[in-house]
């Protein structure tokens, strides 16, 4: 991982917080945020964008070899409105991708969702299926899509119901068949560094058992 300069959005989310805490050894991490950072080491750049400021993410994206894309919000938090929603997860992240393939990035890391498809009955997983065939054509040399299924661990905001839906998933994982047992947040992100250190690996799509061999 040394002297590999890596490139992050939604860093401040769960799987991209966790890549921040374990990737001590890049040489330079430039995390593009909206709300400044709290208490990031020195070889981390924080760039506050509201990404329409597409000059200053091109030019700051300039030799970074990976970029980690971690973008996304639920329904709650934009109100019900389904044009933000897609805004973010889909609109932000896509033109993000462009951008880093216009500069020359070589791997792009796309944390997305198991059961993606056209057809799924969520709002949610056609967005995740919509972005994941975007970026595709955009014909990186590395694009690695990351579906992993209920994340476990401790979120910044405290949600109750997700808590204990989390306590039965974990108990209960054993019944649970294949892409759609429970993972950790912090084992997801340890995955993606890992992965990320690869080269010319074309486009693959990693569920729960790939991630878990990648640890």
């Amino acid at each position: 991982m040394n002297n590999q300069k890596v490139a992050i959005i939604g860093g401040t989310g769960f799987i991209g917080n966790f890549i921040l805490e374990q990737f001590t050894e890049a040489s330079n991490i430039v995390v593009f945020t909206r709300k400044p950072l709290e208490n990031y080491p020195a070889n981390v750049e924080n760039v506050l964008v509201d990404f329409t400021n597409w000059d200053l993410i091109k030019d700051k994206l300039k030799g970074v070899e990976a970029v980690f894309s971690c973008m996304g919000t639920t329904f709650k938090q934009v109100k019900g409105d389904l044009k933000l929603y897609h805004w973010v997860d889909v609109e932000i992240p896509l033109h993000f991708a462009k951008v880093a393939k216009e500069v020359g990035v070589k791997h792009f890391l796309l944390d997305s969702s198991v059961g993606t498809s056209p057809n799924a009955k969520g709002y949610y997983l056609k967005m995740k299926w919509e972005l994941e065939v975007a970026i595709s054509k955009l014909d990186f040399d590395s694009f690695s899509i990351f579906r992993p299924s209920l994340l476990m661990g401790n979120r910044k905001e405290f949600r109750l119901m997700e808590r204990i839906f989390q306590g039965l998933m974990g108990a209960l994982a054993f019944l649970i068949p294949g892409d759609y047992k429970p993972i950790l947040g912090k084992e997801v992100a340890k995955a993606m560094i890992q992965q990320s250190l690869k080269q010319g690996v074309g486009q693959q799509i990693l569920g729960y058992k790939e991630i878990k061999a990648l640890l």
